[in-house]
């Protein structure tokens, strides 16, 4: 009965840590992200900075199931 979800997650840890995270939603299937393919913000997609751990998303349908995903990501750009 809500247009607003936040997702939250823990920070990955070890030697190599991603700069950022790509946080996607989606009502069906989510379609994975490709590699040197940047994908910038929306309403159902959302890059967020390492440490912040919390992506809010809205303007969604209330009453309506929601599916999340996340990926890690480093560089930026073809490089991403």
């Amino acid at each position: 009965s809500t247009s607003q979800i936040t997702v939250t997650w823990t920070d990955a840890t070890g030697a190599q840590l991603p700069e950022h995270y790509l946080v996607k939603a989606s009502t069906g299937t989510i379609t994975a992200p490709v590699d040197g393919t940047a994908e910038a913000d929306a309403a159902l997609v959302q890059n967020i900075a390492q440490g912040t751990q919390t992506a809010v998303f809205t303007g969604l349908n209330a009453s309506t199931t929601y599916n999340f995903s996340i990926w890690p990501y480093t560089n930026s750009g073809a490089a991403i």
